[in-house]
């Protein structure tokens, strides 16, 4: 009985901070899943962060093998959701996650390249203010990331 209540006082705060959106009686989070799209492996020392007009957010890699990796995020109702990706020593990769009214739970999007590269040290505090767009660059180099995500039932 104390575990439940615990449980429940802690989905109400996540509800409540706007942590963990609600529809429709379930919670949902924003899955992504990362790859180069040549044959490239996937490096150890990737870096996500979703950053929407209004907060950004990093997490850990739910996993990461030789040709993939994978995030979730629970903040990711917003105007603006961008996911930016960081390798060591290469550009910042800026993908935009538009998520429209009808989208189906569990249902994967198509793969999807980035929108913007940006050389900025600050790429993310930058997107999330919108500003210094000097730094993003829109010519997509012939070897990058692409991005693909769905929506899944947080339980």
């Amino acid at each position: 009985m104390k575990y439940h209540l615990l449980s429940l006082m802690l989905i109400l705060s996540l509800l409540s901070s706007g942590c963990v959106f609600w529809q429709d009686n379930r919670m949902e989070m924003l899955v992504i899943e990362l790859k180069y799209n040549t044959d490239k492996d996937m490096p150890q020392n990737i870096k996500s962060e979703l950053v929407t007009n209004q907060s950004m957010q990093s997490t850990n890699a739910r996993s990461i093998d030789s040709k993939k990796a994978s995030y979730a995020y629970m903040n990711f109702h917003a105007k603006r959701r961008n996911i930016v990706v960081q390798i060591v020593d290469e550009p910042v990769q800026v993908f935009e996650v538009p998520i429209s009214q009808n989208i189906k739970t569990g249902d994967w999007t198509d793969w999807k390249d980035p929108i913007f590269i940006d050389k900025s040290p600050l790429a993310s505090f930058n997107i999330l203010h919108d500003q210094l767009k000097e730094n993003r660059i829109t010519d997509i180099p012939l070897e990058h990331l692409q991005l693909r995500y769905k929506i899944e039932k947080w339980e």
